[in-house]
This record gives structure tokens, sequence and C-alpha cells, in this order.
């Protein structure tokens, strides 16, 4: 976690991207296939969740919607914070 919060802090974008590039590294290269990336000093492994089942608030426009449960509960996914 340390090393995300290091690259963020000198990122211009949010925190987001950081662990991306920290834990999958520059371009994906420790990526596993398609849902997971293993970062090679930790020997940390992360598996991606299906974006559909478990959307951030700009996926789909969720943020803007009203009632954000119910929106997602006819999308079928699931809120987690």
């Amino acid at each position: 976690m340390e090393m995300v919060v290091k690259h963020a802090a000198k990122s211009n974008s949010s925190e987001q991207p950081s662990f991306y590039d920290v834990l999958c590294g520059k371009e994906g290269v420790n990526r596993l296939g398609n849902d997971r990336c293993l970062e090679p000093s930790t020997n940390l492994t992360v598996v991606f969740l299906d974006q559909d089942l478990f959307p951030n608030g700009a996926y789909k426009g969720l943020w803007e919607r009203h009632d954000l449960r119910l929106a997602c509960r006819n999308l079928g996914c699931f809120i987690i914070h």
C-alpha cells in the first residue's frame, strides 16, 4: 500500500491509476491473464472485480442517478465501499 501512496503523491491523476501502475506494472507487464496481476516485489496477487457486478460510481453514469441502490439493483450490481 505504501508503494501505491508514494506513486499517487507524485501523480496528477486520482489514486486509482496508481493502484494499477504499481500492482500491475507499467503498461501491465505484471498482468496474469484478463483478471489479475502479480506484484513481483511483494508477491501480492490482485484479482479484478467484474465491473458489471461491482461498478465504480462513474461506470454507466451511476453517480448521476437519484437512487443509486435502485439503479444498481436494476442493473444487477452490488454496492461496496
